[in-house]
């Protein structure tokens, strides 16, 4: 046993000093400068040409976690980041980490010799035309992602016809053109923006690696996203270095194989966590349970010392141990802590469980309601578009803005004007637009359903936009969000904030033709459809945090004087965070347009997309649960919200349930134990009353019986009251003599 030991000590010694030597090799950044003294075995040409080096230039990707990646105080971080420290300590020189904006420009910036070192590269036959490279140290599949709708497994040749996004300049690209010709591929500045695109569905699956995609949809908190099969590209990522000097190649390759086995898996697992398959128990759980239940069944099954019977002191009775009452309370106790850790457990599982459904509801309102926004926008687009490009509105822009006076009579007296407005009367009633207008080049008001308009200079800034950036013959079309007065290029007085969507004519010097919509008719009605419960809406909102949608709650923001009575919800409602309850009588302490925006818009108006399930307040204050997305293109936000009390409510409920199904488990398990143990009682008593009976047949039957038959009368009350030592210790105290006043033969 010692020997033994001692191996086991040494054993454990050991591979407590490797761990030791992994996690001080990974504390390199934390510890300070690199190493002066190489680690590596270098020929004396390489540690020449390496001294001579003034710097060696890495370029990371800019956005690649957990690989590599930057930072918000912008620190370069990830495996790549780990693996360059290693680098450093073991060959005694400082790397220069240069950061670029996109992978395009750290490509672009390595054929131009500005940048020397990829620490992550896939290899390409196009790459190797100015990098040399490594063997892969770093290797991830790709994989699809689809949403959670996409029932099943897929494969690349069910991509065929879908749209597919994945990363621009990644070795993907390539790899999908050549093996998936069937698919619309998108390329994607970035794999956040890609994942967004599949979980808002402007895309139907992106082909990403398996490790980023991961990273981002828990960081971007997008639930309703899952992997659906492997497209048979094996991210390998290897160390690139500019193929005109070799020997940093051959001093990248050296360090890189002097790393083993477990500093590799250590950085690996340091940035991707190996989850357990979802479905089982935590192990912690499992571990506990076990030991409770083994706990339990070693008192039920156990003896109890010393319970010894003295019958016969002569020592022709042996001992015998009995079971005691203590150890069926044990195993009772160890059952009823049993129930209550499968009750908790339970409760687990089925929290989760709920926030998950709630959680891919959120996403999939939020996804419904934001493609079906995007859809109308696009509608209204193709719309302006078409009547742009009319003849006789072109007509109309070239004729009226060559007029030299460009006065409100004149415009009113020319002909071009009543063209133009027989050809725009129809869609004005049949699309419900509110008005129209066409802006000259040089931003004048020359056509319009509304005289008072005509030579007024046009003041949106979404035609303003659109002349500016117009060229000639090119198509351009834009949605302007809802305003707070009407625009000068509107035809109607009565709308307080309208939109309006505009389109070049694509002249040689283009106008620019705007339709005005009522938001409350169609734009509000989409949100509205998308509700989840009695308290759910989905609402737009601008970068300034104001509501563009009429609210659910109208009534309730007049009753809390958010809203006056005669005022509408658009643009006078600012998602900001009173800081309490306001329909339950909290007072805020700071004026409106002073108080912070709430969470889910703080993040939202920063670019951000996102799900919070465990509450935040809303612009009411009332604690809501959300999923949000943020248009850029558009600088429009979309968020679906319902009441935390709403959409857990039913989590209350099913607790209750499991609580009082576990609470009747434990009374159960405590009326068996009462019954077993009065059961025992009776037994109990009912072969004691036996014994006694046998007890006193047998000595009646001993003191009329001869010396012989009194031996053998005795070996058959020792057989009959074997069940109970204790009987005939017993029987002789209380009796001590025969009838007829003689001792008792004590060899019984």
């Amino acid at each position: 046993m010692p020997a033994r030991h001692g191996l086991m000590n040494a054993r454990c010694a050991k591979r407590l000093w490797q761990a030791i030597v992994c996690c001080s090799s990974l504390l390199v950044p934390a510890i300070g400068s690199g190493q002066s003294e190489p680690q590596v075995e270098l020929t004396p040409e390489e540690r020449a040409w390496l001294a001579e080096q003034p710097s060696i230039r890495v370029a990371p990707a800019p956005n690649f976690p957990p690989v590599e990646f930057f930072d918000a105080s912008g620190a370069y971080r990830g495996m790549a980041a780990d693996y360059v420290a290693l680098f450093e300590q073991r060959l005694g020189i400082r790397f220069e980490i240069v950061r670029f904006e996109s992978w395009a420009d750290v490509v672009e910036a390595t054929r131009r010799r500005e940048a020397d070192v990829w620490f992550e590269a896939g290899i390409t036959d196009e790459r190797r035309e100015f990098l040399d490279f490594t063997q892969p140290y770093i290797r991830f599949p790709a994989i699809i992602i689809v949403r959670q709708e996409e029932t099943g497994s897929l494969g690349l040749d069910d991509l065929s016809g879908r749209t597919v996004a994945a990363m621009e300049g990644y070795a993907t690209v390539d790899f999908l053109r050549e093996n998936a010709p069937g698919v619309e591929l998108i390329e994607v500045p970035s794999i956040s923006d890609g994942l967004e695109r599949v979980a808002f569905g402007s895309a139907d699956a992106i082909v990403v690696s398996s490790g980023p995609a991961s990273y981002y949809i828990e960081q971007l908190g997008l639930t309703n996203l899952r992997a659906a099969g492997e497209s048979g590209f094996v991210w390998e990522l290897a160390i690139g270095s500019r193929n005109d000097w070799p020997l940093l190649h051959s001093i990248l390759a050296k360090t890189l194989a002097s790393i083993g086995p477990a500093e590799r898996r250590a950085i690996f697992r340091r940035w991707v966590s190996i989850d357990e398959p979802r479905g089982g128990l935590p192990w912690a759980w499992i571990v506990a349970l076990a030991a409770l239940t083994a706990l339990g069944l070693g008192i039920a099954f156990s003896r109890r010392p010393g319970a010894t019977d003295a019958a016969a002191r002569s020592g022709t009775v042996t001992t015998v141990r009995v079971h005691g009452t203590w150890q069926i309370y044990g195993a009772g106790a160890a059952v009823i802590v049993i129930i209550a850790v499968l009750v908790g457990l339970a409760e687990i599982r089925i929290r989760d469980r709920l926030r998950q459904d709630v959680g891919t509801a959120l996403q999939t309102v939020l996804n419904t309601t934001s493609q079906a926004v995007y859809h109308w926008f696009r509608e209204h687009e193709e719309e302006a578009h078409l009547w742009a490009t009319q003849l006789s509105v072109q007509r109309g822009c070239r004729q009226l803005g060559a007029l030299s006076q460009m006065t409100r009579a004149t415009l009113a007296r020319a002909p071009a004007q009543q063209a133009v407005r027989s050809t725009l009367e129809g869609v004005l009633q049949q699309r419900g637009y509110l008005g129209y207008s066409l802006t000259s080049p040089s931003g004048v008001t020359i056509a319009s359903d509304d005289e008072e308009q005509l030579g007024a200079r046009a003041s949106s800034p979404a035609v303003t936009m659109l002349l500016s950036s117009a060229q000639p013959g090119a198509r351009s079309t834009t949605m302007g969000l809802p305003r707070l007065s009407v625009d000068s290029l509107a035809g109607s007085g009565t709308i307080r904030t309208p939109m309006l969507v505009a389109a070049v004519t694509e002249d040689d010097d283009p106008c620019v033709l705007s339709f005005v919509i009522d938001p409350e008719r169609d734009f509000t009605q989409i949100l509205q459809r998308g509700r989840m419960g009695e308290s759910g809406e989905s609402y737009a909102f601008n970068r300034d945090g104001q509501l563009l949608s009429d609210s659910r709650f109208d009534d309730q923001l007049r009753q809390i004087g958010l809203i006056s009575g005669d005022e509408h919800v658009i643009l006078n409602v600012d998602i900001r965070d009173p800081g309490g309850n306001l329909q339950r009588g909290h007072r805020a302490e700071l004026p409106r347009d002073e108080q912070p925006l709430t969470m889910m818009a703080e993040s939202a108006t920063s670019g951000q997309t996102g799900i919070n399930l465990d509450g935040y307040n809303d612009y009411r204050g009332v604690p809501v649960i959300g999923a949000w997305v943020w248009d850029e293109a558009n600088e429009l936000g979309i968020a679906t919200e319902i009441d935390a009390d709403e959409a857990y409510q039913s989590l209350s409920w099913i607790r209750g349930v499991v609580r009082a199904g576990g609470g009747f488990a434990m009374l159960l398990v405590f009326g068996l134990m009462g019954m077993f143990l009065r059961a025992r009682r009776l037994q109990q008593q009912a072969s004691e009353s036996w014994t006694r009976v046998i007890l006193d047949s047998a000595l009646d039957a001993v003191v009329m019986t001869e010396a012989g038959t009194a031996s053998r009368v005795s070996g058959i009350v020792r057989r009959s009251i074997a069940d109970d030592p204790g009987a005939l210790n017993r029987r002789v105290e209380r009796t001590g003599r025969r009838r007829d006043g003689s001792e008792f033969p004590m060899e019984l």
